[in-house]
């Protein structure tokens, strides 16, 4: 079965991160959208019609059509590690028929390769109207969240390394204190590097993620606006880039 999402606050977290902007009227791109809870929440305001979803799960494009027949749901078979490994490598995004106001991607580049996010990126920018925004989240490996004297990195690599004891956590935690960017591959920590030769086959527990500084992904997308982590996802920071009308 593949990844149906749980979580129910993505309408929150970026309706705050966007200063609370006008929805309705608007298109709306949620890419890795899964089952299309950002329509769901009750302080919701996106049409549904005007509303497209394009996500791996073949399994929650379905539901999400289901729980919202007038919204447009878009299967994308597109390889990715832990979410659809029997997918196609490197597929272009499909096509779309309208340009969009808005494009989200909630903890979507948290999950690829930093070569893959930049694709990605500079494709979806194409997607969008004069004057839109493309928002999404991604992980800061020192960052502290305020209820919490864990780090992003820390705290992750406590979940995907079962294996190791927390002396040996904190000691490779250390060892990348001053990285601009890392990877946990399998549950191993890579230091500025991929580390994608690591993911030889999905087993449970596995998979795939990445962090990035604000200042080192601001080299990367340097005409973004980055914004610190807000509630319901206190450890993902957001990126937003402004298509400037042409």
């Amino acid at each position: 079965m593949s990844f149906i999402t749980k979580n129910n606050g993505q309408f929150v977290y970026f309706d705050a991160q966007l200063q609370n902007p006008i929805w309705r009227g608007k298109h709306v791109l949620d890419f890795g959208g899964n089952v299309g809870n950002i329509l769901h929440h009750p302080t919701s305001t996106i049409d549904h019609d005007r509303y497209w979803c394009i996500d791996v799960s073949g399994e929650a494009i379905a539901a999400g059509q289901k729980a919202a027949p007038e919204a447009h749901f878009v299967f994308y078979d597109r390889y990715n590690f832990e979410y659809n490994p029997n997918g196609i490598r490197d597929l272009p995004i499909p096509e779309m028929r309208y340009k969009f106001d808005f494009i989200l991607a909630l903890s979507v580049f948290t999950h690829t390769g930093k070569a893959e996010m930049i694709e990605i990126v500079n494709h979806l920018r194409g997607f969008l109207n004069d004057g839109g925004q493309l928002a999404f989240s991604f992980f800061d490996p020192h960052y502290l969240p305020q209820d919490s004297d864990t780090s992003n990195l820390k705290y992750y690599f406590q979940q995907r390394a079962r294996d190791l004891s927390a002396r040996e956590i904190d000691a490779s935690t250390n060892k990348a204190s001053g990285a601009s960017w890392c990877t946990l591959p399998n549950g191993k920590l890579e230091i500025e590097n991929e580390g994608l030769e690591r993911l030889q086959g999905v087993q449970e527990g596995e998979g795939y993620l990445a962090f990035y500084t604000p200042a080192y992904l601001k080299t990367i997308f340097p005409q973004a606006k980055i914004l610190e982590p807000v509630s319901p996802f206190p450890r993902q920071h957001c990126c937003i880039i402004d298509e400037s009308p042409r």
